[in-house]
């Protein structure tokens, strides 16, 4: 099962995104 294995990459991907867009709006 590489469920779980998508799941931490795209919890990563999420991040990385939501992190640049408090960056940009700072």
């Amino acid at each position: 099962q590489h469920v779980f294995h998508l799941y931490q990459f795209v919890e990563i991907v999420v991040k990385s995104r939501f992190i640049s867009v408090i960056r940009d709006n700072q």
